[in-house]
C-alpha cells in the first residue's frame, strides 16, 4: 500500500480507526481481533509518520469499533451502524462461510463503499475459501467486486499473528516483511524483559516476607509493585507468547497470577490493576451474553461495574474512567432489559444518564459526550415507552431530539449526526401517534421525511439511505390513512414501493428487501380496498 493515497481525508472527523465486521457467530473472532489491534503496541520507528489516510500513526490503534450494544435502540441501528462507519478510517472484515451469508457484513461493506473508501476496505480470512461461490465461500457478495487487501488467519495461511500484522501493516502504509522483522526484534526483547521481570516478580514476593514491622510501608510498596509486574505478566506478555505457540506459559502465568489474586485480593490503590480487572470482567460478560447465560453475564457485569465505581470514587475528575461507568450501567440496562425488568432497566440507564449529564456540562463542546446524552436521553424514552408512560417517553424523546438538532446545525454535513436527527423525529411521531395526535405526528414524520429525502438525494447509490427513504414514506402514509386521506396514503405507499422495486431489483437475493417489497404491495392493497377498487387491489395483493 503506497505511503499516501489520493483517496486520504486528513480533515475528516473521525472517531474510530477501524469498523470490525462480522457475523455474529464469528463473535469470538471479533473480540480476538478488536483486542489484537487495541492493544499492539505500535514500533517507535513508526510513531508519527503518516498513514495512508493522512493521518500521523499513533501509539496504538485505538479506539476501534465493534461491540453493537453500546448503539441507540433497535429501531435505528442501520442508522447509528452507518454513522459508525463514517466515522472509521478503515473497514476489517471477518471473512467466514457466516461472514459471507451474513446480510449485516454486506450492508457494511457496501455502505463503506458508498463512501468512496473501498480501497480502505482490509479482509482477514478465518475459515472457508475465497471466490469458490460454493458452500466454502468466505467473501461477502460486496467482497468479490473488488480485490480488498486481505490476510489470512487459518493455520493453513499466514496463521493469526502475521495475519493481524498483515492487517496492521495495511493501516500503517508500509511493507509486511518490515513490520514483522522489528516486531520480531521487539518480541526478543520483551521475552528477555519477561524473563527479568519473572525473577524480580519472584524475589519482591519472597523478599516481602522477611520484612519487619517497622518496614510495612516499603512491604506494602514492594507488593504494588509487584501487582505492576503481574499486570505486565497477564496481558503483555501474554500478548507476546500465544502467537508464537508457548500456550502452556501462557496458562501458568495465569494460573499463578490468578493464586495471587486469590491468596492477596486486589490492591484498591492500584488503579491499573483495578482497570484491567474491570475489562476483564466486561469482557467475561460479554462472553456469558453471547452464549445466552444472561444471569451469569450480569454478575460479571455488576462485579465490574462495582470496581467501575471504585476507579470513579477515586479520582472523580477522572472523564474516560466516568465515561466508562455510565457505559457499564447501560450494558447492565441491556441485560436487565433482556430479562424483562424494566423497572430496574430505568433506573440503570438513568444513573448512566445521570453521568453523562454532567460530562456534558463540564465541556458542552465535545460533540462525543453530546451525543451520549442524546443517546441515554433515547434509551430512556424506549423505556418508558415500553410501560406505557408515553408522556415521560416523549418528554425524553424530546430532550435527545433537542441534542440532536443542535449537533446537526452545528456541522449540517455530518450524515451521522442527520440520521440521528431523524431517528429522534420517528420516536416522537411513533409516541404522538400512538396519543392519537395524528396532526401533530404527521408533521413531525414530514419533518423525518425531509431529511431522509436529502440525504437519499446526497446519494442515489446508499442503498440504507434509499430504505430508509421508503419507510418514512411508510410512516407518513400510515398517519394519512389514519386520517382518512386515501388519495394522499396511496401516493406515499407508491413512492416507497417505486424505491423497494429499485432496491429489490438491484438485489434479488436480499431477503430482507424482498419483504420491504412484499409490505408495499400489501398496503397498497389496503388502500385500494377501502377506496373500492378492488380489481387493482386484487393484483396489489397479488404481487
Amino acid at each position: 500500500m503506497p505511503d499516501k493515497a489520493p483517496w486520504a481525508e486528513p480533515k475528516a472527523p473521525y472517531q474510530y480507526w477501524a469498523f470490525i465486521s462480522y457475523s455474529s457467530k464469528d463473535a469470538k473472532w471479533g473480540r480476538w481481533l478488536h483486542r489484537a489491534i487495541e492493544t499492539y503496541g505500535i514500533p517507535a520507528q513508526l510513531t508519527g509518520k503518516p498513514t495512508p489516510t493522512g493521518h500521523a500513526s499513533p501509539k496504538r490503534f485505538h479506539p476501534l469499533f465493534r461491540d453493537r450494544e453500546e448503539l441507540a435502540a433497535s429501531s435505528d441501528l442501520g442508522v447509528q451502524i452507518e454513522a459508525a462507519l463514517r466515522a472509521s478510517r478503515y473497514l476489517i472484515v471477518i471473512c467466514s462461510p457466516n461472514a459471507a451469508k451474513s446480510e449485516w457484513v454486506n450492508k457494511e461493506i457496501t455502505t463503506f463503499q458508498s463512501m468512496g473508501r473501498q480501497e480502505r476496505i482490509l479482509a482477514i480470512i478465518v475459515d472457508g475459501e475465497p471466490n469458490t461461490a460454493d458452500a466454502r465461500e468466505c467473501f461477502p457478495p460486496a467482497l468479490r467486486t473488488f480485490e480488498p487487501t486481505a490476510a489470512d488467519a487459518r493455520p493453513v495461511g499466514d496463521g493469526k499473528e502475521n495475519a493481524k500484522l498483515k492487517l496492521l501493516a495495511g493501516m500503517l502504509g508500509v511493507g509486511f516483511d518490515a513490520l514483522k522483522q522489528r516486531d520480531a526484534q521487539r518480541k526478543i526483547h520483551r521475552l528477555q524483559l519477561g524473563v527479568a521481570v519473572s525473577a524480580l516478580v519472584i524475589l519482591s514476593l519472597a523478599g516481602m516476607a522477611w520484612y519487619s514491622n517497622h518496614q510495612r510501608q516499603k512491604a506494602i510498596a514492594a507488593r504494588h509493585q509487584a501487582e505492576r509486574i503481574l499486570q505486565f505478566l497477564l496481558f503483555d506478555l501474554r500478548d507476546k507468547l500465544e502467537p508464537i505457540g508457548r500456550l502452556s506459559i501462557v496458562k501458568d502465568v495465569q494460573d499463578r497470577v490468578d493464586a495471587y489474586y486469590r491468596e492477596f485480593g486486589i490492591d484498591e490503590s492500584d488503579s491499573a490493576a483495578l482497570r484491567n480487572r474491570f475489562v476483564a470482567l466486561n469482557n467475561k460478560g460479554d462472553v456469558l451474553r453471547d452464549q445466552g447465560d444472561r444471569s451469569a453475564a450480569l454478575k460479571a457485569f455488576n462485579e465490574a461495574h462495582a470496581i467501575g465505581q471504585r476507579l470513579v470514587q477515586a479520582d472523580p475528575a477522572n472523564a474516560d474512567w466516568q465515561r466508562d461507568l455510565s457505559v457499564s450501567f447501560e450494558r447492565i440496562g441491556h441485560v436487565l432489559s433482556a430479562q424483562g425488568d424494566l423497572p430496574a432497566t430505568l433506573k440503570a440507564f438513568k444513573d448512566s444518564l445521570a453521568i453523562r449529564k454532567r460530562l456534558a456540562e463540564s465541556d458542552p463542546t465535545n460533540a462525543g459526550w453530546q451525543c451520549d446524552l442524546s443517546i441515554s436521553f433515547s434509551k430512556i424514552g424506549d423505556v418508558l415507552s415500553a410501560q406505557g408512560d408515553l408522556p415521560a417517553a416523549l418528554n425524553a424523546f424530546r430532550d435527545s431530539l433537542a441534542i440532536r438538532k443542535r449537533l446537526a446545525e452545528s456541522d449540517p454535513t455530518n450524515a451521522g449526526w442527520q440520521c440521528d436527527l431523524l431517528a429522534s423525529f420517528d420516536r416522537i411521531g411513533d409516541v404522538l401517534r400512538a396519543q392519537g395526535d395524528l396532526p401533530a405526528a404527521l408533521k413531525v414524520f414530514k419533518d423525518s421525511l425531509a431529511i431522509a429525502q436529502r440525504l437519499a438525494d446526497s446519494d442515489p447509490a446508499n442503498a440504507d439511505w434509499q430504505r430508509n427513504l421508503s419507510a418514512s414514506l411508510d410512516r407518513t402514509g400510515d398517519v394519512l390513512s389514519a386520517q382518512g386521506d386515501l388519495p394522499a396514503t396511496l401516493k406515499a405507499f407508491k413512492d416507497s414501493l417505486a424505491i423497494r422495486k429499485r432496491l429489490a431489483e438491484s438485489d434479488p437475493t436480499n431477503a430482507g428487501w424482498q419483504r420491504d417489497l412484499s409490505i408495499s404491495y400489501g398496503k397498497i392493497g389496503d388502500v385500494l380496498s377501502a377506496q373500492g377498487d378492488l380489481p387493482a387491489a386484487l393484483k396489489a395483493f397479488k404481487d
